[in-house]
């Protein structure tokens, strides 16, 4: 009963509990939903199969890495193998998941980022926009009426450009540097470096916004050097995502129409 409900959770409750209860059970079930369920059912089961640690499990994820390795697996449940390689720590899993990225490197740049692109949560891919302290992107970037203005805003984002486009801004920020959201570096004859994005510019004064959302304005008369830098997006974002985390904020930010 409660294995086929046709309430998603209620059911995802019931495949759990039957995990732990029944592991020897447990795989015939997994591989079925792998076979028939929705994406989100896929991903769980695969995520059920990591948690299992016996060699029937192994079985199936090994299956599933060599269709990966063949270039063959959907790409919404890449991120749930790669949890389940990094788990295990099998050496020829390491191997087989690195020939499933070089065939994901015909597709495009950032073959090892590419895994992110699809099968996302946009809710929690929205929490780690508004509340990941680490990354900060509501510091510069606007949704709506909310954020900076360091950054391009993002409210119809999703409507404006594809998931490769937001890849990128994410991975190599310095690539393709959105118009007028360059880092403009200013030194001031009393030899202070001021680094921001221009806001405004008259005759006699500058007006740029710092990566830390201050407002400074300047005097033209009192600069000694002007350069043009690099993307104010900070370059080790990667650093504090998770692959599971990039994939959800890509997802929340293509569903910004």
């Amino acid at each position: 009963g409660w294995l086929s409900s046709s309430e998603p959770k209620e059911r995802l409750a019931a495949r759990t509990t039957l995990v732990k209860l029944r592991p020897d059970k447990a795989v015939g079930l997994l591989q079925q939903i792998l076979e028939q369920g929705s994406v989100q059912e896929q991903q769980t089961a695969l995520i059920l199969l990591r948690q299992l640690e016996n060699a029937e499990a192994d079985v199936v994820l090994e299956r599933l890495l060599r269709s990966f390795a063949a270039g063959l697996l959907a790409p919404e449940l890449q991120v749930e193998l790669q949890e389940a390689v990094q788990v295990r720590g099998h050496t020829h899993w390491k191997k087989l998941w690195q020939e499933g990225i070089g065939q994901l490197g015909k597709a495009g740049p950032y073959a090892q980022h590419r895994p992110a692109l699809l099968g996302g949560d946009a809710s929690e891919g929205r929490k780690i926009f508004f509340e990941k302290i680490a990354v900060a992107c509501l510091r510069c970037h606007k949704v709506g009426n909310d954020g900076g203005e360091v950054g391009p805003e993002l409210t119809h984002i999703g409507k404006e450009k594809n998931r490769e486009y937001l890849l990128e801004s994410i991975v190599d920020p310095n690539k393709t540097i959105a118009k007028g959201f360059e880092m403009t570096i200013l030194l001031t004859e009393d030899g202070v470096v001021h680094q921001g994005v221009v806001k405004k510019e008259d005759e006699g004064t500058v007006t740029i916004i710092t990566p830390e959302a201050k407002t400074v304005v300047l005097k033209k008369s009192d600069i000694e050097e002007r350069k043009t830098g690099k993307s104010a997006m900070p370059e080790d974002i990667l650093q504090q995502l998770s692959i599971r985390e990039l994939r959800d904020l890509l997802e929340y930010l293509s569903s910004l129409k």
